[in-house]
């Protein structure tokens, strides 16, 4: 009797089963792997993120420090009652104890020429010493502040004095009119103590966890130096090196076999959440790098960028384009008189004013002290002239509101219509020669170029 024929089989059940079994750990394995070496990339390109922060955040804050100390340079009045005429109790209540609080600066001085202090401010137990401070950097930034050819020579560095390390930033006094170094080359100097309560706040205001300061480099950490004037490191910056890799791979372990496609799906969502984060933080900085810190006005050096920028357009184009020039009246009475806080208030209202009254097209900024500037495109003088007129009746009515609590107020208005063959400088120069008109002719007033004030 034959037996029937069988096929004989390839594969046991077992044999599928431990292949499979294989197959499921190898494909576990490289998931696992692919995902470790994407948060390990993740890990080193948010490091490489956290130091380019750190560094913009410093250049934010020296920027800070550079714009209020050119406001103090170009203040006639500064000048005055520090160096021509001293005036201690002026200069405690607007340069020395106000700014100590105010910015919370570690000192402020006012130097000669000779290399010696007119004044220094520091908080109480201070311990800045001005020969020590000035052969520990000082003495170079001058030398480098008076040597540079710009119309406004900032120089900043970082400065190790007794009690720590400080950020310095040196300006000579600047003339209103001429806008160069004045000829006595007088100087201003403000100095910001890096303490770590200094550098908590920057790293709350920043959100840069872990900031803080190191006297020597350490390998195993990463660093941003502080530089002196010299060129030297003097100090670093060192943060918390993120490890997202540490805190998800045991829960991916866990997870990444049956929800390998959801985690994908997580892990998307997040890179778009940190994406959406970044994008508001650099538009933060953004604004604290062109705004002016008390109005919200552009500050000087971006509405200048800006402003060159649309005379190029119209002048290409052959559009319209207009300038006006605006500085408050007695500005300098209403400090005196009723307190720098004041001051500073009625700066605000005048900037709130004018951004309320004007389009979205114009451009507004800050020059100086209490000077402003607008960019008037597509707009001839007749047009000016209606803006620049309906600005001064604003400023004069709204600030006798009792409500407001401001004192009477009244702004000078120079206008100056663009050329088709003069230079962006020579238009912003003819604005200016008729906002002096302005001052010098009774202020509270509109004025216009005209051909004859060129000769």
């Amino acid at each position: 009797m034959k037996h029937p024929t069988t096929t004989p089989k390839l594969f046991s059940l077992k044999s599928v089963a431990f292949f499979m079994a294989w197959l499921m750990a190898f494909t576990a394995l490289g998931i696992m792997w692919g995902i470790y070496f994407h948060f390990k990339a993740m890990d080193q390109r948010a490091g490489e993120e956290m130091a380019r922060r750190v560094s913009v955040a410093l250049k934010v804050e020296l920027q800070r420090q550079e714009d209020i100390i050119e406001e103090y340079a170009y203040w006639d009045t500064a000048h005055e009652k520090t160096i021509a005429t001293y005036d201690e109790l002026w200069v405690e209540e607007n340069m020395g104890q106000y700014l100590l609080n105010r910015y919370e600066y570690g000192f402020t001085m006012v130097i000669r020429p000779d290399r010696t202090p007119v004044f220094m401010a520091k908080p109480a137990g201070g311990t800045v010493v001005f020969k020590y401070l000035l052969e520990h950097g000082l003495e170079t930034m001058l030398l480098k502040s008076r040597a540079m050819a710009t119309d406004v020579p900032v120089v900043s560095g970082y400065i190790q004095l007794l009690d720590g390390i400080y950020r310095v930033s040196t300006c000579p006094f600047v003339d209103e009119i001429t806008n160069r170094p004045r000829k006595d080359y007088a100087y201003v100097v403000f100095g910001y103590k890096m303490d770590p309560n200094h550098v908590e706040a920057l790293a709350q205001t920043y959100e840069l966890p872990g900031v803080h300061l190191l006297s020597k480099p350490d390998d195993d950490k990463p660093l941003h130096p502080l530089i002196n004037a010299k060129g030297e490191a003097i100090a670093y910056l060192t943060w918390d090196t993120p490890h997202s890799l540490q805190g998800m791979l045991p829960k991916l372990f866990l997870t990444v076999v049956g929800f390998f496609l959801f985690m994908g799906s997580i892990a998307l969502f997040i890179l778009k959440r940190d994406h959406a984060n970044r994008d508001q933080y650099e538009e933060q900085l953004y604004l604290q790098a062109t705004k002016d810190g008390l109005t919200g006005a552009n500050n000087r050096r971006h509405f200048m960028e800006l402003a060159r920028q649309e005379f190029a357009i119209h002048k290409r184009n052959e559009r319209l384009l207009s300038v006006m020039m605006m500085d408050l009246d007695h500005f300098k009475a209403i400090n005196d008189t009723h307190g720098h806080a004041m001051g500073d208030k009625a700066l605000v209202h005048f900037s709130s004013l004018c951004r309320g009254s004007l389009r979205e097209a114009d451009i507004f900024g800050r020059i100086g002290g209490e000077e402003f500037a607008i960019i008037l495109p597509d707009t001839g003088l007749p047009g000016a002239e209606l803006v620049a007129i309906r600005m001064r009746r604003l400023l004069e009515e709204t600030s006798r509101n009792p409500e407001l609590g401001l004192p009477p107020m009244t702004v000078s208005i120079g206008i100056a219509p663009m050329d088709e063959n003069e230079l962006f400088s020579t238009m912003l120069a003819h604005a200016d020669t008729a906002l002096y008109k302005a001052k010098n002719t009774g202020r509270n007033k509109v004025v216009t170029h005209n051909k004859e004030d060129e000769s």
